[in-house]
């Protein structure tokens, strides 16, 4: 898979006053997010989150089309795999 470039995890979420935000490191703020919204703490740990998501998604494609290969296996109609392959797309901006 292609190297993105994006800041590299791990990523942390905490309350800061009046926002969420999650850092990587301690001084590289990723996001920044006003709690005046209800749900935001919610989205601030699904976004510190997303590195470790996106490795887990590469992973998941490797190990499928490895067990692909091995069992001759067509993976075009696995939803899981599919929906990985997605991800991994949108998350590298190639959606």
């Amino acid at each position: 898979m292609s190297n993105i470039g994006h800041t590299h995890g791990p990523w942390t979420a905490r309350a800061n006053g009046a926002q969420w935000v999650v850092d990587a490191g301690r001084k590289q703020r990723v996001a920044s997010i006003n709690t005046a919204l209800m749900g935001q703490e919610a989205n601030a740990r699904l976004i510190a989150a997303a590195p470790d998501l996106l490795e887990a998604a590469r992973e998941f494609v490797r190990q499928m089309d490895h067990m692909a290969r091995i069992a001759h296996y067509d993976l075009s109609g696995n939803r899981g795999y599919q929906g990985a392959l997605a991800a991994i797309a949108k998350a590298e901006g190639r959606e």
